[in-house]
């Protein structure tokens, strides 16, 4: 992490083991800032890679995220293959779940890998190559506990969007977040309140509300229903 003599401080940087291409014609890559505080650079080859990575970092089982990590696997060191998974998540109970992003129509399209001298080496379909790959990660070399292929369809759009409203809020006003669980505190056990009133409560301002959203980030509050949160939505006290 880098920090300036004026007191501005730099995210980390990536911690993945490549970089991903800074710009291509078929798809979009992007740059996010993840993690607690500063944060940490993350990278995406497309737009699903970076809603996965989103819902990730907002998930409290989730401890800490390493994108395009290198696995190296094969019987023989001149026969050795190596799949970069778009995301590895470390987890609160130690397991570490390593991600690969596809868009759905190229999980059934069959490729042709040709040698030097011409001739088809593989064509399989992608979920067959990463039926192979995740045979090697969990059950042969055991680096990984699970390996999950993310289409479109596995990206909730609830969840993504609340993920977005939780990674703004990773750094707050000190006195704004002593104000809003002070507010959260009083709350009758069982009891739910209006995002909107809890505000008014901590002092009215817009670093109430984020104090407010940032204690949902930390698992403190949750809404009582599910939804895209807002100032109207209900929320109550985690385990009462």
């Amino acid at each position: 992490m880098y920090q300036d003599p004026e007191g501005i401080v730099l995210p980390a940087r990536s911690r993945g083991d490549r970089n991903v291409q800074r710009s291509s014609a078929g798809h979009c890559t992007g740059y996010a800032v993840l993690g607690e505080g500063e944060g940490t650079l993350v990278q995406a080859e497309s737009w699903l890679e970076l809603c996965n990575l989103n819902t990730l970092n907002a998930r409290l089982d989730v401890v800490a995220l390493k994108e395009q990590e290198a696995f190296h696997y094969g019987w023989t060191q001149a026969t050795m293959k190596t799949h970069f998974f778009d995301v590895v998540a470390s987890m609160s109970d130690g397991a570490r779940i390593a991600y690969t992003v596809k868009p759905q129509p190229f999980v059934h399209r069959a490729s042709k890998l040709r040698g030097a001298d011409g001739r088809i080496l593989d064509h399989r379909t992608f979920l067959e190559k990463m039926r192979e790959i995740s045979w090697w990660a969990v059950e042969k070399t055991q680096e990984y506990d699970d390996v999950r292929l993310i289409t479109k369809s596995d990206i909730d759009p609830i969840d993504l969007r609340n993920a977005e409203i939780f990674n703004r809020v990773r750094q707050v006003d000190q006195d704004a977040l002593d104000a809003a669980r002070k507010v959260v505190s009083e709350m009758p056990e069982g009891s739910g309140r209006s995002l909107r009133d809890l505000t008014l409560d901590a002092g009215a301002s817009a670093e109430a509300y984020r104090a407010l959203l940032h204690l949902m980030r930390k698992g403190e509050l949750r809404c009582i229903a599910r939804e895209i949160i807002s100032p109207k939505s209900i929320v109550t006290v985690t385990g009462r």
